[in-house]
């Protein structure tokens, strides 16, 4: 198994309040704006990985689940912004993919 890692928990800026990732987001020539601060996958083929975990930061939640739970014996955990509550996070599993993480408080 191969797992790769997307974040802008290094790589960002705030302006007026509000936080820009250094991952753009294809469809609109701006950084993304999902909410996700980082997305790990976990797959048989690391090429599958780097190239989904990028993705799947841009997609968000819903669409980077969906999408990721289409490839057989490919894992996902992203990790967002909790916008009801500042400074707090929530995090979200594929299928099957709570067995390669421990997620501790």
């Amino acid at each position: 198994m191969a797992a790769a890692t997307s974040g802008d928990y290094e790589n960002y800026f705030i302006k007026n309040k509000k936080r820009y990732s250094h991952i753009i987001n294809p469809r609109t020539g701006y950084p993304s704006q999902e909410g996700v601060v980082a997305v790990t996958i976990i797959s048989k083929e690391a090429l599958i990985t780097d190239a989904l975990s990028t993705a799947v930061f841009v997609l968000g939640v819903d669409e980077g689940i969906n999408l990721v739970e289409k490839i057989p014996q490919t894992y996902g955990l992203i990790i967002c912004e909790d916008k009801k509550k500042p400074n707090h996070l929530k995090v979200f599993f594929t299928k099957g993919a709570r067995q390669f993480f421990e997620v501790k408080n």
